[in-house]
C-alpha cells in the first residue's frame, strides 16, 4: 500500500490523468480522472467516462490495486484541459476522507452518492441523499428513493461501512432538479 499511496501522491501532485483500479470483494472497477486529494485511509478522484465528468469520488486507499499514466490517458487529460471540462471542486482539505466531506455537506445542499459496495448478492447499499450531520462514526442521512421522494426521517448509517462516497456528479446534479422539493429541516417542502 505504501507504494500506491507513492503513485496517488505523486498524480495529486502533478495534476495528470490516470487511471486506478480499485478491488473491493475481489470485484474490480476501474477509474479514469484526476487524484485531487489523498488523506491518512482515503484518496479523491475528480472522475470522468467518455469525456463526461462523473463527479468527485472519494475511495478507501486500501482498495486502490494499481495506478497508472499512458499516452492515452495523456491525450484524454489534453483534451478534457483544452475543452475546460474540469468543474470547480470542494476545497482539498474536505476531500481527504468520508468524515471530513460528510462533515462538509451536512446541513448543504449538496446531494451524496454513498456505496457500501459487496459483489455477494443482497450485501452492498447504495444511499443518495443530503447529509444532515456526523458524529461518534455514524452519519445521518436523509433518503431520495429512486421517484424523487424524500425519506421523513434520517437514516443512521455507520461511517466505516463505505467504501465510496460521490459528490457533485451528473447524477446527483439531477436528482437534485427533479427530485420533490427540500427544505432546511430536513424534510419534504
Amino acid at each position: 500500500m505504501a507504494e500506491t499511496r507513492k503513485q496517488l501522491e505523486a498524480l495529486a501532485e502533478s495534476g495528470r490523468y490516470c487511471t486506478v483500479e480499485r478491488s473491493v470483494d475481489d470485484d474490480t472497477e476501474r477509474h479514469y480522472g484526476y487524484v485531487v486529494a489523498i488523506g491518512d485511509d482515503h484518496f479523491a478522484m475528480e472522475t470522468f467516462h467518455q469525456f463526461h465528468r462523473d463527479g468527485v469520488c472519494v475511495f478507501r486507499l486500501e482498495d486502490a490495486r494499481e495506478v497508472s499514466t499512458s499516452d492515452s490517458n495523456d491525450f484524454f487529460g489534453k483534451i478534457i484541459t483544452k475543452e475546460g471540462l474540469r468543474h470547480e471542486l470542494p476545497p482539498k482539505d474536505v476531500l481527504r476522507g468520508y468524515t471530513s466531506l460528510l462533515d462538509w455537506a451536512a446541513g448543504g445542499s449538496e446531494l451524496v452518492v454513498m456505496e457500501a459496495e459487496s459483489n455477494q448478492p443482497d450485501e452492498g447499499d447504495f444511499w443518495l441523499g443530503r447529509v444532515v450531520s456526523v458524529s461518534g462514526g455514524m452519519m445521518d442521512l436523509v433518503y431520495v428513493d429512486a421517484t424523487g421522494c424524500w425519506d421523513d426521517e434520517p437514516s443512521r448509517i455507520p461511517v466505516a461501512d463505505l467504501t465510496r462516497v460521490e459528490v457533485r456528479s451528473k447524477y446527483c446534479e439531477l436528482f437534485a432538479k427533479y427530485a420533490e422539493p427540500f427544505d432546511e429541516d430536513g424534510r419534504t417542502a
